[in-house]
């Protein structure tokens, strides 16, 4: 006879985006029977210590338990009344460097693409790997692996307003990592590990913005082409004076970065013609608002080494 809630890992389901995990969770009292005879036992009624057990061996926090677990199943036995639950079980790894060329995409920033993926992946063999070859791939896999996402990584080039690029041989599209956080916010969990590799990913400090970088900022995002127009023919004569013109900069501000949280506008000055944004961003306390184990770069990542915290040693 197996102890109670003494979980083990039995498969996988969903084609294998979720594994599964099965325990004897009670014993055959008449009325743990009876509630699992009327089919009326739910997640709200695996005891705490069973969740956290759970979750120690799955990696995730045992507190989003109700969010991450599912397809609960139970059945009885000869010993006791049994259950079954399945987990995220989806490892994402976008490599959106491989191809990249030594002059076009300075491969020696760009090798952690391939070479990165050994030590990202070495506790994930057990995972449904989901490879992304784009930004595109990437988002729909993020959607259609919703609530199955155990974690993620990313290879790509990134700067202070994180604004993310794939090597130039796929393109010239421009992405923001604030939109992956918004694709992983419906998940309602976080992810074990995620693995953000471009340079800038964890950015901590202020950033300048000016006329020309607003509009790569824009570029950067789905609905961004709708403002764009603004920001190109600015000129402070369209505007009454310039407050209102600073209340526009900070609300496309604030609506590219509506789940960040830790920007703050520090100051937004105004010219005939040109404009001067200086913002505080801190991508590293936003990303671990999205994964329990997480990994950024402060700086560049050159060769997997961070060069924000190597200029931090001296």
């Amino acid at each position: 006879m197996s102890d109670l809630w003494d979980w083990e890992h039995t498969g996988y389901a969903n084609d294998e985006a979720s594994a599964v995990f099965k325990c004897r969770g009670w014993e055959n009292k008449p009325r743990t029977s009876k509630k699992y005879l009327n089919k009326n036992i739910s997640l709200s009624d695996i005891p705490e210590d069973a969740r956290k057990t759970l979750a120690k061996e799955i990696k995730l926090d045992a507190a989003e338990f109700d969010h991450w677990g599912h397809d609960l199943k139970t059945y009885a036995g000869t010993d006791g009344i049994y259950v079954e639950i399945s987990v995220p079980n989806v490892w994402i790894c976008a490599d959106l460097l491989r191809g990249g060329s030594w002059y076009s995409d300075k491969a020696v920033f760009g090798v952690a693409g391939s070479l990165g993926q050994i030590p990202t992946q070495l506790f994930t063999w057990k995972h449904k790997i989901v490879k992304c070859e784009s930004f595109n791939e990437l988002q729909v896999n993020l959607g259609k692996y919703q609530g199955k996402l155990w974690g993620m990584v990313l290879f790509a080039h990134g700067n202070e307003l994180g604004i993310m690029t794939q090597n130039k041989q796929r393109g010239t599209e421009l992405y923001n990592q604030s939109t992956i956080m918004l694709l992983l916010a419906p998940n309602r969990y976080k992810l074990a590990k995620i693995s953000m590799m471009q340079c800038y990913s964890g950015y901590r400090g202020t950033v300048s913005i000016k006329k020309k970088e607003m509009l790569s900022l824009l570029k950067s995002f789905p609905h961004g082409y709708k403002l764009a127009h603004i920001i190109y023919n600015y000129s402070r004569d369209k505007f009454p004076d310039d407050e209102s013109a600073k209340k526009i900069l900070e609300e496309i501000l604030r609506s590219l970065f509506q789940n960040q949280e830790e920007l703050k506008i520090l100051e937004i000055k105004v010219n005939e013609h040109s404009f001067e944004v200086r913002v505080k961003v801190d991508w590293d306390i936003n990303w671990h608002s999205y994964g329990i184990d997480v990994k950024v770069y402060h700086g560049m990542n050159v060769m997997l080494i961070d060069t924000g915290d190597v200029k931090n040693w001296f």
